[in-house]
């Protein structure tokens, strides 16, 4: 399990951490949990719609970084 996020949160030489990629993981992350937080806590209705669109441009600008980099296989 620790090689695997090793692999998933480094650069292609396996050693070098990707700043990018941990936090686009945290930024998933902290979404998923803040829109549970607030359907839960403050008895909000869960919009999919809102949420669909939150995420999808969570993950267009972590494609825009992958894109941008030269030395990322992605």
């Amino acid at each position: 399990m620790a090689n695997f996020f090793k692999s998933a949160f480094t650069e292609v030489d396996n050693e070098t951490f990707d700043i990018s990629k941990v936090l686009g993981a945290l930024s998933i992350l902290s979404a998923i949990f803040l829109e549970g937080w607030h359907v839960v806590v403050h008895n909000a209705p869960f919009v999919m719609q809102d949420f669909g669109i939150g995420t999808g441009a969570l993950f267009a600008g972590l494609a825009a970084v992958f894109g941008f980099k030269k030395d990322s296989p992605h």
